[in-house]
């Protein structure tokens, strides 16, 4: 965020007229739903009840995970196993599901309000490619 402001402060002098009057908070608002990769690759993160209710079901998908090794501890029967393994399966893809959604319904709407071809390009590239990953 220093550097934020830092590059704000420069940005208003070298380009007084494009930023006249505007102040570094009003500058950064957009931002303030945003983080960075270490790549420096801006991205916005997910809404706080899709972070809580995605922890909430990875927690319980954990539990399902450790019940899966102790039958396999156990030597139960196969069957048993992969009927958990499915469940499981089916779990994860849940919680995959959640998470699109709330990409598409933040990132991928925002690019399209900017206006910004680009921009808007390569988040349907990137959905594209995200969701034939999860189909594979």
């Amino acid at each position: 965020m220093a550097m934020l402001v830092a590059a704000f402060a420069v940005l208003r002098l070298l380009c007084p007229h494009v930023i006249h009057g505007v102040s570094v908070h009003a500058w950064l608002a957009p931002m303030r739903d945003c983080a960075i990769y270490p790549s420096e690759v801006w991205y916005q993160r997910m809404h706080a009840v899709t972070r809580q209710n995605v922890s909430a079901r990875l927690k319980r998908i954990e539990g399902q995970v450790g019940g899966l090794l102790r039958m396999v501890e156990d030597d139960r029967y196969c069957v048993d196993i992969l009927t958990q393994i499915n469940a499981v399966r089916s779990a994860l893809h849940r919680v995959e599901e959640q998470i699109l959604r709330d990409h598409v319904s933040h990132c991928v709407a925002n690019a399209f309000a900017s206006g910004d071809p680009t921009e808007q390009r390569h988040k349907v590239e990137e959905l594209v490619e995200t969701i034939e990953r999860m189909t594979r």
